[in-house]
């Protein structure tokens, strides 16, 4: 084997910080979509308490489904 073609352990060994990184990002992204969605499903019942109740149940379902997720 030669020299230059030998890896090291230190560069085969696994870094964790390489995958905590994407998941705090994606972690951060996924709470401000969720925040986006609250906001906008408080909005909604705000703004039209009139609507037909199939329209809020809808609305309702999809933030009761996507809080679950």
């Amino acid at each position: 084997m030669n020299a230059t073609s030998a890896v090291s352990p230190s560069e085969s060994s696994f870094n964790p910080y390489i995958v905590i990184g994407p998941v705090v990002l994606g972690a951060l992204v996924n709470a401000c979509l969720f925040g986006c969605l609250v906001i906008q499903t408080y909005v909604y019942y705000a703004n039209f308490p009139k609507d037909h109740r199939a329209i809020k149940i809808l609305v309702s379902d999809t933030g009761m489904r996507n809080t679950n997720h």
